[in-house]
């Protein structure tokens, strides 16, 4: 069970990564856009929908790929979908504390909720929104300049480093690193130059890589976040 939900957690972290940045136009003589005025931009949404986004993923030897979605709704939920062949294989819900993990395959849904027991794990929901709402970002007053073209948002603490690139002036991500120091837990990303998303992670599981890319994107869009399922036909597992 532990790899099926990181395997989940591990695409669905790509997909965030992965979404397409709105551009922002500021013109300043040629000089290096501050954070301040990058943020002036953008458009504040109520929701975001990306469809047709491309996830192969390599572990133990074998390949994997699906045709993900991603709904999202900023400070409550996010809902991905991961389609197969033209069949849901995977629906999971994330909000700040729980999640919810429906395998159609073998008929589970598996229903976590947080606890305080334990290390805090490496990434968060609030970092999860940091990867994807630059609206997020530009609120938090964390968004610093460390070079002309590259921007950081460092959320870390003693024993976690959260850091977050990003570049000017769409302030799309570069890489990004989460690294629980306790544990050794990691989980990391980098762009590559022709625009898919790479990521690497130990985190629940052994190395894992998985590359992400395209993706169609639409704001302010319904969509219906179902998790329900027949408790008849489906074994349900409270973590």
């Amino acid at each position: 069970m532990r790899i099926i939900v990181s395997i989940v957690l591990g695409i669905s972290f790509m997909v965030f990564s992965c979404s397409p940045q709105k551009r922002i136009s500021v013109s300043l003589g040629g000089e290096a856009a501050s954070p301040t005025s990058l943020c002036d931009s953008f458009t504040i949404y109520k929701s975001l929908y990306i469809n047709k986004i491309n996830a192969n993923m390599e572990f133990e030897g074998e390949t994997y790929n699906a045709r993900l979605s991603l709904y999202y709704i900023p400070d409550s939920v996010f809902f991905i979908t991961a389609v197969n062949s033209g069949f849901e294989i995977v629906r999971l819900g994330i909000s700040r504390d729980s999640f919810v993990y429906i395998n159609r395959l073998d008929k589970l849904v598996y229903i976590y909720r947080d606890s305080e027991m334990g290390y805090p794990p490496p990434i968060l929901f609030q970092d999860m929104e940091n990867l994807i709402n630059r609206q997020k970002i530009c609120d938090s007053g964390k968004l610093s300049m460390i070079e002309e073209n590259k921007l950081i948002v460092d959320n870390s603490s003693q024993d976690i480093s959260k850091k977050i690139y990003y570049s000017s002036p769409d302030l799309g991500v570069v890489n990004f690193e989460f690294f629980q120091k306790k544990t050794g837990e990691y989980i990391v990303g980098e762009k590559k130059q022709e625009g898919s998303f790479v990521f690497y992670s130990n985190y629940l599981i052994d190395d894992v890589t998985l590359e992400a890319s395209g993706g169609e994107i639409e704001f302010d869009r319904d969509v219906s976040v179902d998790l329900y399922v027949n408790p008849d036909k489906y074994e349900i597992i409270h973590l």
